[in-house]
């Protein structure tokens, strides 16, 4: 359980555990940030000394870019719920009479199950208000593949998107990807990048060689996260004896564990 106090990065999940992509596909390559799946939050607000339970605080959530706003009011017994929230930086306000008012930072990532939990110093209280987010933290966030797929050109798929496909192997999944093809090496045919030779392929961080072996060490059900690069300059954390033919990470979700 991951426990991130107001004003720190904290998370908050998808519905998939390895996916933020929802049901939606992803382009096969290029840049840029994709649809990621929203997030329903459940929270708990409390207030003073004996942390009691506050009814009727109206709690916002706004985030400034992309623009968003999300409010909610809690029950008599200090629970709420925010729906439909995307990852990223939100601000988090509440106020209610009797109490120092609460404004703090906080950053949507991770797992469910998730929850926000609130609280309201009573005026005149030493202790200061405070926000805390509960979540599992996402393995994908940890390894970089959001951070690779929100800015490097090249293919990234997540389970969602990989079962759309519909391929029957792995190497069937890599070929359906931009910048790869079948091609004769070595009497077989076999998949290559854009410079005609099999590029490096790594499981959970690990080379394991050139891809030709990829439908022996892992299988399509397996795969938590895929990401693709035909061209001879994938990124450095993928640097490996035949990255100059390209790479094809693997997450797997035991890896990410």
């Amino acid at each position: 359980m991951v426990v991130s106090a107001c004003g720190t990065s904290g998370g908050i999940g998808s519905t998939d555990p390895f996916a933020r992509g929802g049901g939606e596909l992803m382009p096969a390559s290029g840049p840029g940030s994709a649809t990621r799946a929203s997030i329903d939050l459940v929270g708990m607000i409390t207030g003073g000394p004996d942390d009691t339970p506050l009814a009727g605080v109206r709690i916002s959530v706004d985030a400034t870019y992309p623009e968003a706003h999300h409010e909610a009011t809690s029950d008599s017994t200090g629970a709420f719920q925010l729906e439909a929230l995307a990852p990223g930086l939100y601000t988090v306000t509440a106020a209610h009479p009797g109490f120092q008012p609460l404004d703090r930072r906080i950053e949507v990532e991770g797992l469910p199950p998730v929850r926000l939990e609130l609280f309201l110093a009573a005026e005149g209280e030493e202790r200061s208000s405070s926000a805390a987010i509960r979540a599992r933290p996402d393995p994908l966030q940890a390894s970089g593949f959001y951070y690779r797929r929100d800015r490097e050109s090249g293919s990234f798929l997540v389970a969602s998107e990989i079962r759309l496909r519909g391929a029957a192997s792995v190497s069937e999944l890599v070929l359906s990807l931009s910048g790869f093809r079948l091609a004769p090496l070595g009497g077989r045919q076999t998949v290559v990048g854009r410079r005609g030779c099999p590029p490096s392929l790594f499981i959970d961080g690990l080379d394991r060689g050139d891809i030709r072996q990829i439908d022996f060490l892992v299988t399509l059900n397996n795969i938590a996260a895929l990401e693709a690069y035909p061209g001879s300059s994938p990124p450095a954390v993928f640097a490996g004896l035949n990255t100059l033919c390209g790479a094809v990470a693997i997450w797997t979700p035991r890896g990410n564990e």
